[in-house]
C-alpha cells in the first residue's frame, strides 16, 4: 500500500549537509562544524551517513569530520534539507523522493548529486505547497493552524492533496493561532511519533501561569483517549519542554511574539531505532536523557544525546542538516 514515510521507519542511509564556513555563522563556523562532527559520528552508530560538502570546504570538513563517515563534493554550498523540499514516499513498492513543484535550480543540483553517489527513485509526482507535517506513516498526519493558512489551503484540499500519495485516515490541526504570544516554528517542535500508534510530546508542569502550558495541553488533548488507524488508543510519552520553558525573547516582540518554542528536545533524529537527542540546557540534559532512555529505551530504541547548543545559536538544527533515505 502506497504511504507517506514516518520519521521511524527504516533508513537506508543519511546524508548530511556541511555547514559552510562562507555562511554567516559565528566565529567562522569553527564550533558549529564541531558539533555537526560530533552529531554525524553518533548517527553513524546506527545507520551509514554520506557528508556532502562543496569543493572549496573539502579539506576543512574532511579534517574535521570522522575517516569512517563517507564524504562527496557538490558544486553548492549553504544548501540545506529543508531548501530542498522533498518528502518520501513508499510507491508501487519502492521508495520513492517527491519534489516540490517550485523546487529551486540549486535544490535539483543537489538532488541530483545525491542521485549520482546513492541511488535515488522520484516520483513522477510532485507536491504542491504543502504545510510541514508529522505522520505516523499508517494515514494520520498532524500539522499546525498557521501552516495550513499560509498555503492558503482547506482542510478537503489538504486531503486530497495527501491522497494522491496514499490512505488518508486522519488529518489532525493544532490550532496554534489560538496562542498569538507563542511561535510554534515547526509541528515537530511539539510532537513526533516514534512507533506505530506511539506518540511523544512535550510536557510543562500543571501551571495555567506558564504561557506555554495551555498550548502544550491543547496538543496533548488532540491524543488523549483517540484511537489509531489500526483501533488502538495511543499510547502517549511526554518529555520536559526544555530550555524555553516560561522564557521570553526579545527578538520575537518585533513580530508578534513574546515566547517561542524552538529548541525543543523533540527536534531528534530517528534512524534505525536509534534517536539522537539534541542537548541544549546543561541544567535539564541529563534528566532528559534519563527520560528519553526509560521512555524510548522500553521501546527498543538507542538513546544518545549531543550538544546542539552552537546548532541552535546558529539557527540550525537536526531536520536542516540531514536528509534520511528510506529502504
Amino acid at each position: 500500500m502506497n504511504h507517506i514515510h514516518s520519521g521511524f521507519d527504516a533508513h537506508r542511509a543519511v546524508w548530511a549537509l556541511w555547514p559552510s564556513s562562507l555562511c554567516s555563522y559565528r566565529d567562522e563556523a569553527v564550533p558549529l562544524q564541531k558539533s555537526f562532527a560530533r552529531f554525524v559520528a553518533v548517527v553513524s552508530m546506527h545507520t551509514p551517513v554520506f557528508v556532502a560538502v562543496s569543493e572549496k570546504e573539502y579539506e576543512r570538513a574532511r579534517f574535521i569530520i570522522p575517516k569512517h563517515i563517507t564524504m562527496y563534493k557538490m558544486d553548492c554550498d549553504g544548501v540545506y534539507a529543508d531548501d530542498l523540499h522533498v518528502h518520501f514516499v513508499y510507491e508501487e513498492g519502492v521508495s520513492k523522493v517527491v519534489t516540490g513543484a517550485d523546487i529551486s535550480g540549486r535544490a535539483v543540483s543537489v538532488l541530483n548529486s545525491f542521485s549520482n553517489y546513492h541511488r535515488i527513485n522520484f516520483s513522477g509526482k510532485k507536491f504542491l505547497s504543502l504545510p510541514e507535517f508529522e505522520t505516523d506513516g499508517k494515514g494520520t498526519f498532524v500539522i499546525l493552524q498557521s501552516d495550513l493558512n499560509s498555503c492558503g489551503l482547506s482542510l478537503e484540499s489538504l486531503r486530497k492533496a495527501f491522497e494522491e500519495f496514499g490512505c488518508v485516515h486522519r488529518i489532525m490541526l493544532i490550532r496554534d493561532t489560538d496562542f498569538p504570544d507563542i511561535q510554534v516554528q515547526s509541528v515537530t517542535d511539539l510532537l513526533r511519533f516514534v512507533g506505530p500508534g506511539i506518540v511523544v510530546l512535550n510536557h510543562v508542569p500543571n501551571d495555567e501561569k506558564n504561557p506555554f502550558y495551555m498550548l502544550l495541553n491543547h496538543a496533548f488533548g488532540l491524543f488523549s483517549g483517540e484511537r489509531d488507524s489500526e483501533g488502538r488508543e495511543y499510547v502517549i510519552k511526554t518529555v520536559p519542554f526544555g530550555r524555553y520553558e516560561g522564557a521570553g525573547y526579545a527578538a520575537y516582540r518585533d513580530r508578534g511574539f513574546k515566547y517561542s518554542v524552538a529548541g525543543s528536545y523533540l527536534n531528534f533524529l530517528i534512524t534505525n531505532q536509534s534517536v539522537v537527542v539534541p542537548l541544549i540546557n546543561p541544567e535539564n540534559d541529563n534528566q532528559i536523557l534519563i527520560e528519553m532512555q526509560n521512555g524510548l529505551g522500553a521501546l527498543g530504541f538507542d538513546v544518545n544525546g549531543v550538544d546542539a547548543g552552537d546548532l541552535y545559536a546558529n539557527g540550525l538544527d537536526f531536520k536542516k542538516l540531514v536528509m534520511p533515505v528510506y529502504r
